[in-house]
């Protein structure tokens, strides 16, 4: 399989008479996010069409900056229910039902969707319009975990793994952090109010869908919202396979022990081989200099608006 190399990650190799499939990251930023964004990406598939993974609450800011219009996207795939993660569906919906004239597929991992139809329904009640329910703006498609959906020549593998873990959320990886160091507005909180139930996201392994010779194609990993610490022993063994079949990873990473992501120190702890296809992204904006990241042997930071194609 071709090597990932930074920043050469176009190939000219014939893949099929239509365009090779891509992925794009509007935003590389974490929640708290301003000038790097929110981690949204534009999948492009093989005859043009594109796919929208994650509508964060920036989406609309990101989408023009980027001079892309949100009338372009056929479909979206929400990874879990998080703010930057799923916050401007509520806009994508409206926009697509009342400018753009048109019904967007919505592909979303089955244990998800129930919530997801509450919270829709909530924010789209605010807002006002009437139209309560996620089939009313979009072809909902419930995915089982470990199953794909197809996309415009391209298989989707929705890949359970652990998000947060059932600690307090002001912690690190290994114990909640000490009562005096809680900050007093989450202190003065009910104690039920700042403990969290365990929260998986969806991530992806992206693949063509034609039967094509390794040598011809490249597969994708994306982490969507990640935290090894807090996964089972098979969890976390689902997550190294994962990385072991993908030609490049995209793992979101915290520089700072973090009960919602992998921290940079756990990711340097995974072999060679590994670190050297992982692009690291939903950083904050205040990151380290590539060339330290480079140095501990990852590939780097994910570029934003630049094609890794399939």
């Amino acid at each position: 399989r071709p090597s990932p190399q930074y920043p050469s990650i176009r190939s000219t190799r014939p893949y099929c008479p239509c365009m090779r499939p891509s992925l794009n990251f509007l935003g590389v930023g974490g929640f708290f996010s301003v000038k790097l964004g929110q981690s949204n990406v534009v999948f492009t598939g093989s005859s043009g069409r594109k796919l929208l993974i994650d509508a964060g609450v920036d989406l609309k800011l990101l989408l023009n900056d980027a001079k892309v219009s949100p009338e372009t996207f056929s479909a979206v795939y929400i990874s879990h229910l998080h703010g930057d993660h799923c916050g401007g569906l509520d806009w994508f919906a409206l926009y697509s039902l009342f400018v753009s004239r048109q019904r967007p597929t919505l592909f979303v991992a089955s244990p998800i969707l129930s919530t997801l139809r509450e919270w829709f329904a909530a924010t789209t009640a605010i807002m006002g319009e009437g139209i309560l329910a996620l089939e009313s703006y979009f072809d909902v498609v419930a995915v089982e975990p470990r199953s794909e959906f197809e996309f415009d020549g391209s298989r989707f593998q929705v890949i359970p793994v652990p998000h947060i873990s059932p600690k307090l959320p002001v912690g690190t990886h290994s114990a909640p952090m000490p009562e005096d160091q809680v900050p007093e507005i989450i202190r003065s909180c009910p104690r039920d109010a700042y403990n969290v139930p365990r929260l998986l996201s969806y991530a992806l392994c992206i693949r063509p869908a034609y039967n094509l010779p390794p040598s011809t194609h490249r597969s994708l990993f994306f982490s969507a919202d990640c935290n090894r610490a807090a996964g089972t022993a098979a969890e976390v063994a689902s997550l190294d396979a994962a990385y072991a079949d993908a030609d490049i990873v995209f793992h979101d990473c915290s520089e700072v022990p973090n009960p919602a992501h992998t921290s940079l120190q756990q990711l340097q702890e995974l072999p060679e081989d590994t670190r050297s296809k992982i692009f690291l992204y939903h950083t904050s904006d205040e990151r380290l200099p590539e060339s330290t990241i480079q140095s501990m042997g990852f590939a780097g930071y994910v570029p934003r608006r630049v094609e890794f194609e399939l």
